[in-house]
């Protein structure tokens, strides 16, 4: 299948060539026309600038100033709308699959900085500096709410918790870590206490009723 794509890219390559030709005979020696199709084609992703040179004499550098005069695409800030100019052929394509992708995401993806202009990034840097910080404290304090405010009881009952013990209990596969029990009902065992909405995967282990009540067991003799 690989292989077919690539016959079938090639022979539209191809099939895209033959018809820049055609259409460079068809201008003919009709002045005014060539400096408009030579924008045109410079400025169409799949037209690549050797076969401007082919069918009508223009370098690539030449292509690119004829375009210049006579931009189709033209870009604004996403944030002030300030004119964003394409500093070469290559910038010019890439800001056209970029604004593409854009127009596909959805509210609340990031968008590229390729559309925002240098001041507007450094805003939009900082806000989202001062919003990381913000949840950062915002988390802080829950955490702090269910190790010191909040029963053992509760905090089991928390989204927090049953978050992070679905993901336990996907790492081991719905089976007990210890005798690979599968038919049991497991819990998730914690090694520590001290890091209630903030667990480290390493310190919870999934268990059945039985290897759990053992595990107590051991640590209770071993503490004594």
């Amino acid at each position: 299948m690989l292989d077919k794509a690539k016959q079938l890219y090639k022979e539209n390559r191809g099939n895209l060539w033959h018809h820049l030709v055609s259409t460079s005979q068809l201008a003919g020696d009709k002045v005014e026309l060539v400096p408009n199709l030579i924008s045109l084609f410079t400025q169409l992703d799949e037209i690549p600038l050797v076969a401007l040179d082919d069918a009508f004499g223009a370098s690539g550098r030449e292509a690119w100033a004829i375009a210049q005069a006579d931009l189709i695409f033209t870009f604004k800030c996403l944030g002030c709308e300030v004119s964003l100019q394409p500093k070469d052929l290559k910038t010019l394509r890439r800001l056209k699959r970029v604004l593409h992708t854009a127009c596909q995401s959805k509210v609340g993806e990031l968008v590229s900085a390729d559309l925002v202009c240098p001041p507007c990034t450094k805003v939009r840097l900082e806000l989202r500096s001062e919003q990381y910080r913000l949840s950062r404290i915002r988390l802080q304090a829950r955490v702090a709410q269910m190790n010191n405010k909040m029963s053992y009881a509760d905090y089991l009952e928390q989204a927090e918790w049953k978050s992070t013990r679905a993901i336990v209990l996907a790492r081991a596969e719905y089976k007990c870590e210890m005798c690979d029990e599968a038919d049991e009902p497991l819990h998730v065992h914690h090694r520590r206490y001290g890091r209630r909405g903030c667990e480290r995967l390493q310190d919870l282990k999934a268990l059945c009723r039985t290897c759990h009540e053992l595990f107590h067991g051991i640590e209770q003799q071993d503490a004594s």
